[in-house]
């Protein structure tokens, strides 16, 4: 009897342990959900910031393909700015699927053991970082091609004004 008590006592100790535990888990992708919807705003505003850089890159390659003086370093610049917009919408969209993937991990915790959703809230946080170090790199990759078509447009305004000065 004694036994039987002792075993009843010991997985009852378990069991509650063990929702201790799954609601630990539950609350820590909760707080991880906060931050993904903040990242997700975020992310929003780095898709708008590339598209319009986009929009700009192509007004910029019009322009300088439109002059009679074509520089074949600019027109290399131009070629080089178009590979990192294409590696950009490839990691934005990558990070959309993320970030939607995400949402729905929880629907399944209650099939789940603690170590399958311990596992996805760790790939959660790796998923969370890469994604903000992906747009910290974006950024700088922006901010350079922000000034070197601003060099560059500079450059074609000085080529254009020599060029129509009287000799």
């Amino acid at each position: 009897m004694k036994n039987l008590i002792m075993i009843l006592s010991v997985m009852a100790i378990a069991f509650y342990g063990c929702e201790d535990k799954k609601k630990d888990l539950a609350t820590q992708y909760d707080k991880l959900m906060e931050e993904n919807d903040s990242i997700e705003i975020m992310h929003s505003q780095h898709k708008m910031m590339h598209e319009q850089m986009m929009g700009r890159h192509k007004e910029m390659s019009q322009q300088l393909m439109s002059g009679k003086i074509k520089d074949s370093s600019q027109l290399e610049e131009l070629a080089t700015n178009e590979v990192i917009f294409e590696k950009h919408s490839a990691m934005l969209n990558s990070h959309e699927e993320l970030l939607n993937s995400h949402k729905t991990l929880k629907d399944g915790f209650d099939g789940k053991s603690e170590i399958e959703i311990e596992a996805q809230i760790d790939e959660m946080k790796k998923n969370h970082e890469r994604i903000l170090d992906e747009h910290e790199s974006m950024k700088d990759e922006h901010d350079k091609m922000m000034r070197l078509h601003e060099d560059m447009m500079k450059q074609r305004m000085d080529t254009v004004n020599d060029t129509a000065k009287p000799m």
